[in-house]
């Protein structure tokens, strides 16, 4: 098989395979991470490059074409279809949690478990706790 059909096969094969996931729900995460590790780019090049006369030339290519698949859907999930959750709109908080002050509390514990998420700490209350859980993608739960 030449590296050429096997990089554009893996390529759309994946891009494909993450846009039908994540219109479906079954992969739930945000791809930030692309703009970190774009100079990989570089890395499978030269790769492609240093090995052109080889058998291993298709595997790099094949594994180069799966990389940028996932970079060229991570920038278009980002900017195209990405949600901007810094300024939310308060009609899409989905939950509100809240605990009154009592002066017989002497220690508090915050645990926050999530699988990902962005969490924002600030501003003041005269609460002991008060929060607004926002997005389709997870379940909140608050406990105390």
């Amino acid at each position: 098989m030449k590296s050429g059909q096997m990089f554009w096969g893996l390529f759309l094969l994946t891009l494909g395979s993450l846009f039908l996931l994540t219109k479906y729900d079954v992969i739930q995460s945000s791809f930030d991470f692309v703009w970190n590790i774009w100079p990989l780019i570089f890395v499978f090049w030269g790769a492609v490059v240093i090995f052109r006369h080889t058998l291993v030339k298709p595997l790099i290519s094949g594994a180069f074409g799966i990389f940028l698949a996932v970079m060229c859907f991570g920038i278009m999930e980002n900017t195209f279809f990405g949600f901007d959750f810094s300024q939310p709109d308060n009609s899409h908080f989905s939950e509100y949690y809240n605990e009154d002050y009592d002066t017989s509390i002497k220690t508090a514990r915050l645990e926050i478990n999530s699988g990902a998420g962005t969490f924002i700490i600030s501003g003041t209350t005269d609460k002991l706790i008060d929060g607004k859980a926002y997005g389709s993608l997870a379940e909140y739960h608050f406990h105390t």
